[in-house]
């Protein structure tokens, strides 16, 4: 059940992920694009979130923007990170 929402917003041009849902359940995610950030575009924690119609597009490796080049850095992150979310509904969603 979800009891609070972010919806209809849109990040452009962030130097971190767009969204961040830690230390909390039942958030509602929708309708939300994410263009050009910096490793990753959205990191979901907790349980009982629904992401759905998002657009996650242009996700830059941390390593690599601004003219790095880290051979050493191992930050490999997706455009939706869930590894540490418990349960949740996930559809709909793009990555570009």
């Amino acid at each position: 059940m979800c009891f609070y929402y972010f919806q209809a917003n849109s990040f452009h041009d962030g130097f971190s992920p767009a969204i961040g849902l830690f230390g909390a359940s039942g958030i509602r995610v929708q309708d939300t694009v994410s263009y050009k950030t910096v490793s990753g575009g959205m990191i979901v924690y907790g349980d009982d979130h629904v992401i759905e119609r998002n657009l996650m597009a242009y996700n830059i490796w941390e390593g690599g923007y601004e003219s790095r080049y880290e051979t050493k850095n191992l930050n490999y992150d997706a455009a939706f990170n869930l590894v540490k979310a418990g349960t949740i509904v996930f559809k709909d969603n793009i990555v570009s």
